[in-house]
């Protein structure tokens, strides 16, 4: 039986679990290195973050809406086409494991139209049903599809769909380690947003955080870091009077980093704080 060494996995929903599953796939590709791993994900989120998947990831097939409808064609037959012109990319050939991590009807479809040996996750069978047969699959469709909140870490889910188990993470690769000769100072990131106001907590419950361990760990600074659209957020937090006289040691990155110059700026601090 032929060994299966090249793995296709399906990730076309936000940035958030496009970084959980680079997570996995970080911890995959650590125990086993000869496995080639090709990601398929929408152009808006992967491409922000190409630098950082690459280095787990041996090729990127980008997805984009726009392009595949050839500046808004109504054309069929043209879209059909340029669909299978997508789907003949040469990444996206001799799959021998194709797992959708989406669980969306598109990734359903294209778990079922890209080629592959086996398929792992939800994908649209002959009869036009959503199928599922794996296990791990199984419980995420039935369980945690069905319900308004996900009460495992995606990151586990993902790693057992994959067969990974153990946190075997590798050290970060030198040209994402931050250069830097100065010792860590004591410093805390913060992410406090999310994709829905349901996901996180109020504005006020975080100017009490940033009160609260500023007022206990006098040599503390404090960095938020957010999206160009969560800037009012971030200054609704830091309007809270409590924190007044604790500004000088707050920084505010929303809005103005890219998300690589995040990546690194992150890895200087000591301690995190997020959803």
């Amino acid at each position: 039986m032929k060994q299966s060494n090249s793995f296709g996995i399906i990730q076309l929903t936000r940035m958030g679990d496009l970084i959980q599953t680079f997570q996995a796939c970080r911890d995959f590709r650590s125990s086993f290195p000869e496995v080639k791993l090709t990601l398929i994900a929408r152009k808006e989120f992967a491409k922000p973050l190409e630098e950082i998947l690459l280095t787990v990831f041996d090729n990127i097939v980008m997805l984009s809406k726009m392009e595949l409808k050839n500046n808004q064609t109504k054309n069929l037959a043209q879209y059909l086409d340029n669909i299978n012109t997508w789907l003949e990319s040469p990444h996206l050939q001799n799959i021998d494991v194709l797992m959708n991590f989406s669980f969306c009807k598109t990734s359903n479809y294209l778990s079922k139209l890209i080629p592959a040996s086996h398929r792992l996750g939800t994908y649209i069978d002959e009869f036009n049903q959503v199928s599922v047969k794996d296990q791990w699959s199984q419980i995420v469709y039935s369980m945690i599809m069905s319900g308004p909140y996900c009460p495992f870490n995606l990151v586990d889910i993902y790693k057992n769909i994959l067969g990974t188990r153990s946190s075997t993470a590798k050290e970060l690769p030198p040209s994402l380690t931050p250069k830097s000769n100065t010792p860590f100072k004591p410093s805390l990131a913060i992410h406090p947003f999310a994709s829905s106001a349901k996901k996180r907590w109020k504005t006020s419950k975080w100017s009490e955080i940033i009160y609260k361990v500023l007022k206990d760990n006098p040599e503390l600074e404090v960095h938020i870091f957010g999206a160009s659209n969560e800037v009012e957020l971030s200054s609704e937090i830091l309007s809270s009077t409590i924190l007044a006289k604790y500004m000088p040691r707050i920084s505010n990155h929303v809005g103005e980093l890219s998300v690589h110059e995040t990546y690194l700026k992150l890895s200087e601090c000591t301690n995190f704080i997020g959803h």
